[in-house]
């Protein structure tokens, strides 16, 4: 993540808040969990969900905690490639072992779960009912397309239409959300 944002340095010290945010919350977990999930934590990405979610914030008049949206933005998004390395029986994420291959398969989908339980907690403690709702509907379109892609795994060439309809359900409305919800 350091290198990614080093020319940024305005995103850098919001994104280190975020992620102090996030460690708190995981690091309440109990053993042996908490070990588990720190597995996760230092494997994250650069954090571009939830830096879209603090800049947005910046343009915009963002009157929730806007460091808890951009927690539940991560833990949203690693929860997903959770799945969706399950899905895809994927050995590796990131160049690391995926997670499952490190703690499972059933471990794997049920931390999955629980980080998806961690991304309400987290959006419940202070965001509009309106962004709540918005979070929730863009967790049922990023399934549907994720089973959308499943039932197309082995179809010959899925139309583009239902391509793009993937697409936009799994990577261009979470986008969307996280401009959105710090706005």
């Amino acid at each position: 993540m350091e290198n990614f944002w080093k020319d940024f340095p305005e995103v850098t010290g919001d994104l280190e808040r975020v992620r102090a945010l996030l460690r708190r919350h995981l690091d309440q977990a109990p053993e042996p969990l908490r070990s588990d999930l720190d597995v996760l934590f230092r494997q994250q990405g650069k954090g571009l969900r939830s830096a879209l979610v603090l800049l947005a914030a910046r343009s915009g008049s963002a009157s929730v905690s806007v460091d808890e949206l951009a927690a539940s933005a991560e833990l949203l998004h690693l929860a997903s490639l959770i799945h969706d390395d399950v899905i895809d029986n994927s050995p590796l994420r990131r160049g690391h072992p995926s997670f499952q291959v490190q703690v499972g398969l059933p471990k794997a989908v049920l931390y999955a779960d629980l980080l998806f339980a961690f991304c309400f907690q987290l959006v419940t403690r202070g965001v509009s009912r309106e962004s709540a709702l918005a979070i929730s509907k863009i967790v049922a379109l990023m399934s549907g397309a994720e089973i959308l892609q499943l039932n197309d795994r082995f179809a010959p060439q899925p139309s583009l239409r239902r391509s793009l309809r993937k697409t936009m359900g799994k990577t261009a409305a979470f986008l969307s959300l996280c401009l959105y919800s710090g706005a």
